[in-house]
């Protein structure tokens, strides 16, 4: 058996019809390159599959965001990939999911996703072929797509225990998302939760779920949360930073005491949820921790190794003061 040759910058030269030094000023991304050489040279790169690393780095990642989103999570894990990356040495060229197409004029070697719909994948595929890890997103491993996500079930059946030691027996969970976004998480929350309190013998936990709060009119969400609280629910987790305002809001609008009257949860909300009146106990998918995890598989990926799986990780529990013990029937108002 022949030996395999390996590949070289000339071999992308040749194929691209230009001088090595025209492949390496496209590898650093050199200004002077014209759009029409910079993409000859990229595909005769990927054509052969060697990876154009710029001078003095180790590689050159795609960090892709939700072009229509850029508040609370995604802008929180957006700076925490930067961050972490930039920290390695890793060139970022970052950009929307709405231009992905400018990627095939870059010489990039891997993309982060942050975008988590299931359609994405897809729209991605069409435009490149570049090796993907995705941030929540649902993985391929026959076509190097990798993902990093929170465990749900894991964290919920953390909070639910701490809760049920508190004698909470009825937990309300306002989902900022859709009923069909919960059951296409990947972190699986909402399949947590009831599986939590179903296994403590709860019934019927379903019946204090409620869905696309983000969307939902204060007035409204107060309502529901006032039929909940005279039904006897004695903890409410709401499950995106974003709604944290909206929350406290609705909380304070019924004058209902946290956490005398009604313990409340929420996701991390940087440099807001530790300023709540009370400050507000939180679970969080840490973004710095869920970017390491990310590196962790673009260097598994860069590396060839084998046998590479999703990293799966429990959402980070902060807790500060707006738990407590539920409240009894005696005082119950």
């Amino acid at each position: 058996m022949r030996p395999t040759l390996k590949i070289t910058s000339r071999d992308v030269a040749r194929r691209a019809g230009v001088s090595q030094s025209t492949v390496s000023k496209v590898a650093n991304n050199s200004a002077v390159i014209t759009p029409e050489t910079r993409a000859r040279v990229v595909k005769a790169a990927h054509d052969l599959g060697y990876p154009l690393i710029p001078r003095n780095s180790n590689y050159q990642v795609a960090l892709i965001f939700p072009g229509n989103d850029m508040h609370g999570y995604v802008g929180e894990m957006l700076a925490g990939l930067t961050t972490e990356l930039l920290k390695k040495n890793i060139k970022l060229e970052i950009v929307s999911d709405d231009h992905l197409e400018l990627l095939n004029e870059r010489c990039v070697n891997c993309a982060i996703s942050i975008n988590w719909q299931n359609n994405f994948y897809d729209h991605y595929r069409k435009i490149l072929s570049l090796p993907l890890i995705r941030i929540n997103g649902i993985s391929k491993h026959y076509d190097n797509v990798f993902s990093v996500y929170p465990d749900g079930i894991k964290s919920l059946e953390f909070l639910i225990d701490k809760l049920w030691k508190l004698n909470h027996r009825k937990i309300g969970f306002f989902f900022y998302n859709s009923l069909k976004h919960e059951l296409n998480n990947l972190a699986k929350r909402r399949e947590g939760f009831l599986q939590a309190m179903y296994k403590r013998g709860a019934e019927n936990p379903e019946e204090f779920c409620a869905y696309d709060c983000l969307d939902r009119d204060v007035d409204d969400l107060a309502e529901l949360l006032q039929k909940w609280y005279d039904a006897g629910v004695t903890a409410l987790i709401f499950s995106n930073s974003r709604g944290t305002a909206k929350m406290m809001h609705i909380v304070q609008k019924l004058n209902i005491m946290i956490p005398e009257q009604l313990s409340l949860i929420g996701w991390e909300a940087s440099d807001v949820s530790n300023f709540t009146t009370p400050p507000l106990s939180t679970l969080n998918p840490d973004p710095r921790e869920m970017a390491q995890a990310a590196i962790n598989l673009l260097e598994q990926i860069m590396t060839h190794r084998k046998n590479i799986r999703d990293i799966i990780i429990p959402y980070r529990w902060m807790e500060r003061n707006s738990i407590a013990e539920a409240r009894t029937l005696e005082n119950l108002d």
